[in-house]
């Protein structure tokens, strides 16, 4: 039997309590969690860890939130963010949907919204993954039809569309 992969979330805080807070509910939602107080690392840490969801904490970041939620998608575009955006922060939490931030959580939230909302990040990254292996599997088909087709007409030397048409048409 397959074993369900855990999902790895990565906690962006500054704020020691509240990430230290966050990580511990996550970790007793099953999940695999990860800690930064700063976002200078990002780059190098998602280099180096295949991370499913980020919470990204507006609050002690501002306006170089953005710029963080940039650098995530461009480092792991199948990465999730979901931004934990204060009240007085909307137009951030705006403009990091723009970017391409999953969702938000707005302060305060509850701890059934905030498990809700990884767990639908987490599958939409499982399933934006196997939409990128599906296009993969059908670039490699096409490849090979082409393949093939070339060497029908190598063979035959007759047209390889007009081949598969009397294909098609002989039944």
């Amino acid at each position: 039997m397959f074993k369900t992969k855990q999902a790895k979330v990565l906690i962006i805080e500054s704020d020691d309590f509240f990430r230290k807070k966050l990580s511990e509910h996550l970790k007793f939602g099953k999940y695999k969690v990860f800690e930064l107080s700063n976002a200078t690392d990002i780059g190098e840490f998602l280099n180096n860890n295949d991370i499913d969801v980020v919470l990204l904490c507006i609050k002690g970041f501002k306006q170089i939130s953005l710029s963080i939620l940039k650098e995530i998608k461009k480092k792991s575009p199948f990465t999730e963010v979901i931004l934990i955006v204060p009240l007085d922060d909307l137009s951030l939490s705006i403009e990091g949907m723009k970017l391409g931030a999953f969702d938000d959580l707005l302060i305060p939230f509850d701890i059934e919204t905030l498990l809700q909302k990884v767990k639908a990040a987490f599958n939409q990254k499982k399933e934006r993954a196997k939409l990128k292996n599906l296009k993969t599997i059908i670039s490699i088909l096409g490849g090979i039809i082409l393949c093939l087709i070339h060497n029908q007409k190598i063979l035959t030397g007759k047209d390889p569309f007009l081949f598969f048409w009397d294909l098609l048409f002989s039944f």
